[in-house]
Formats: structure tokens, C-alpha cells, sequence
């Protein structure tokens, strides 16, 4: 049983840290539960403090860690988009660069 409590008070900490709840209240809403729910799982009523309600929140937990955790592919796409971008921004300013100077040779020339 005190697992149990200890588990509740644990996760709550953690989603308020997180920034996602600062009240018990906030917390019943994210786990889609009544808040005299979530208070009397807290107090350690036994009635409320069962293995599903655990689960429930063990649930949520883990879910949200999914949700947290970047997909590798995507980083690798926007870097590589990044990089593209970076690299077709250097041969414009490349394409740039041999246009003057081809026409400061072409003044050059025409002044010979």
C-alpha cells in the first residue's frame, strides 16, 4: 500500500517539474479522473488506491514519455533539410561572386 502512495506523490511531483500540473486538481484533469478521486488516493484510502488507478497512472506516464521523445528520422530529415538549405544559400552567393567577377574581368578587359 505504501508503494502505492509513494508511487502517486511521485508522479505528481514529477508532472508538476515537468510544468504539465500545479495543483492536484490540474493532475485529476490530466489523468482524466475526479479530483476527490486523486485526494483520496493521496490521503491512502484504500478504496481509491488500487492497482488499477496505479496502472492508470503508470499509463499516463508512459505514454507521455513516448510523446516526449524525439523520433531519430525526423531530427535526420530536418537536418538534412537544414543542410540543403545551407548549402543551396552558398552556391547562390557563389553564383554571385563569379557573376562580379566576371564583370569586373569584362571592364578590365574592355579598359586593356
Amino acid at each position: 500500500m505504501e508503494e502505492k502512495i509513494t508511487y502517486i506523490h511521485e508522479a505528481y511531483a514529477r508532472a508538476k517539474q515537468r510544468g504539465l500540473c500545479r495543483s492536484k486538481r490540474e493532475f485529476a484533469a490530466l489523468l482524466g479522473v475526479n479530483e476527490a478521486t486523486i485526494s483520496r488516493a493521496f490521503s491512502g484510502n484504500e478504496k481509491y488506491l488500487t492497482d488499477s488507478f496505479v496502472g492508470l497512472v503508470k499509463q499516463w506516464e508512459s505514454d507521455l514519455e513516448k510523446q516526449s521523445k524525439p523520433d531519430p528520422e525526423e531530427n535526420t530529415v530536418k537536418e538534412l533539410l537544414s543542410a540543403v538549405r545551407d548549402m543551396s544559400a552558398t552556391i547562390r552567393s557563389q553564383q554571385e561572386t563569379i557573376a562580379l567577377l566576371a564583370g569586373l574581368q569584362k571592364q578590365l578587359l574592355k579598359n586593356k
